[in-house]
């Protein structure tokens, strides 16, 4: 009965253990996208300093030609705040969110290492 009691135990902590690592595995996805995106944009944002003529993709092989009209960008900020800003300036806060995603994602990573650590000791005790 005590033996029993102590497997359903064990069972009971590798399910938990086996939903937690999939809810890390979840959130290394969502900061792996963000870190894409996040880096995309920084090398579209690196490309148009200094162009005065854009193409804008409309969809079905179809662009349009656009001038800027000043050298500033829209940048949200944070909070759903968007402000203008210089391209340097929004050049820097890119860096600054990659390098806080990486930073996180390194985290992230760890931890869901150490878990996966973790459960293989419970298993062959």
């Amino acid at each position: 009965d005590n033996e029993k009691r102590v497997s359903q135990q064990k069972m009971m902590q590798a399910h938990a253990m086996q939903q937690q690592a999939q809810q890390m595995e979840g959130q290394l996805s969502a900061i792996q996208s963000a870190l894409t995106e996040v880096m995309q944009g920084l090398e579209s944002v690196k490309a148009l300093k200094g162009e005065k003529e854009l193409l804008f993709p409309l969809g079905g092989g179809a662009f349009v030609k656009a001038r800027k009209a000043d050298e500033k960008i829209l940048y949200d900020v944070g909070a759903q705040i968007i402000a203008e800003k210089d391209y340097d300036s929004v050049i820097a806060s890119m860096e600054e969110r990659r390098k806080e995603l990486e930073n996180a994602l390194k985290n992230a990573s760890a931890n869901l290492n150490a878990l996966v650590k973790r459960a293989q000791n419970e298993q062959f005790q």
